[in-house]
């Protein structure tokens, strides 16, 4: 007699049908745009939020939105909309690519500088020929909670190595931040021993990673 459907009786031999495997939502990257700023800032706040907490005496909800409350107002998003501007107009330059979730919210981001053509003593001073003396600072770097887990963070990383290409690279991060370490020292960084205490609270490493002879990501 049929069952009408419903699940097969204990020992009917039949095997239980699969679970169907969650397929991780697509989250596209591509550079941000100028319109984005205050997306940006807003999640960098958020970011603050969901990382820092107790990472230092004083960083807390309250001291972080008293410290970095600035990203939530039009001054926040107008930093963010300089930067955007130069990496937009000067590709070469700044690096900024985001992730975006399948709703079109932000979900990561990943910025950095070059910090040799653009420093106005270059053209006054020109190197010797030679290689190039030029490095690229890695930074800010944020992924939401939500998308941890998804590889955008590696994705990220790849675009961002493929840009810097041959540059030594540096950046901060801080010292309580061992997902993060972890995470850098995959992609070739390792501390140099330079420490900063960002607004004398937040302890914070220096990584490297390409920086020729002597270099601690080397070997």
């Amino acid at each position: 007699m049929p069952d009408g459907g419903g699940p097969a009786p204990l020992g009917s031999g039949l095997p239980p049908r699969p679970t169907p495997a969650r397929r991780a939502p697509v989250h596209p990257l591509g550079p941000g745009r100028p319109e984005d700023a205050p997306a940006l800032a807003r999640m960098q706040f958020v970011a603050w939020l969901e990382t820092y907490p107790g990472a230092a005496p004083g960083i807390d909800e309250r001291g972080i939105r008293e410290q970095r409350g600035d990203l939530l107002t039009d001054e926040g998003a107008a930093r963010w909309r300089t930067f955007l501007d130069k990496a937009s107009h000067h590709p070469h330059l700044a690096f900024c690519h985001v992730a975006r979730a399948p709703d079109g919210a932000l979900a990561a981001v990943l910025c950095g500088l070059r910090e040799d053509a653009a420093a106005p003593e270059a053209a006054a001073n020109p190197a010797p020929p030679g290689p190039s003396s030029e490095s690229v600072t890695l930074g800010p770097m944020y992924v939401l909670r939500r998308a941890q887990g998804l590889r955008i963070g590696g994705r990220l990383m790849d675009a961002f190595l493929t840009w810097a290409g041959d540059a030594p690279m540096r950046l901060w991060v801080t010292s309580s931040n061992d997902r993060a370490i972890r995470f850098y020292r995959r992609h070739g960084f390792a501390p140099t021993g330079a420490h900063h205490l960002w607004r004398d609270r937040l302890p914070n490493i220096r990584m490297a990673r390409g920086g020729g002879p002597g270099d601690p990501s080397a070997g």
